[in-house]
């Protein structure tokens, strides 16, 4: 999966000037905030960031996690669902692969995914904790949604409470990195 998604990120982007460019600023706030998963704690340390530098743009998949690639035995075989396809900063779409790989296989393989991906395209890490709290509010408000799709490939281990307990962990690790 490192492999293809810096396949992806070293695309040349001249071609896919059609597709957005992401926005600094996250969605906006729902009327409530979903304290179960620090979303006021998130979207503060979101902003502490302040104006972050989106670095060279790439083509981004978008929503980069394990069911969205296709597979023939142990080969990496397609990347579908290219509906979220836009151009913006690869550590974007490398904090969404993170998190979904920490839920799908656990903390290891996100570290081992990161550090390869890495490898293969080098790229400074200083604001990861920024799109990694990006990341965290994919699911808030929603998270009990988020099994369903895990469930539909075979994974009925990853429920509302083991997305929780992990979305938490990543969240901390994050603001623990974040500046002030």
């Amino acid at each position: 999966m490192a492999e293809t998604l810096a396949r992806i990120h070293t695309t040349p982007v001249d071609a896919f000037g059609f597709l957005p460019i992401t926005l600094t600023t996250p969605r906006p706030p729902r009327t409530t905030l979903d304290d179960d998963l620090r979303e006021a704690e998130v979207r503060a340390g979101i902003a502490r960031w302040g104006e972050v530098a989106l670095g060279p743009t790439v083509l981004r998949h978008g929503d980069f996690w394990p069911g969205n690639v296709l597979w023939v035995g142990n080969r990496l075989t397609g990347v579908v669902d290219w509906e979220n396809a836009l151009r913006g900063p690869a550590l974007a779409d490398l904090a969404i692969a993170r998190l979904d790989l920490w839920w799908a296989l656990g903390r290891d393989a996100m570290d081992t995914f990161t550090a390869h991906y890495l490898r293969l395209h080098p790229i400074a890490l200083d604001t990861l904790p920024y799109w990694d709290l990006r990341t965290a509010l994919r699911p808030v408000g929603d998270l009990a949604a988020w099994p369903a799709p895990y469930a539909a490939l075979g994974r009925h281990d990853i429920t509302h409470a083991t997305l929780r307990e992990t979305l938490l962990v990543f969240i901390e690790e994050a603001l623990g990195k974040t500046p002030g």
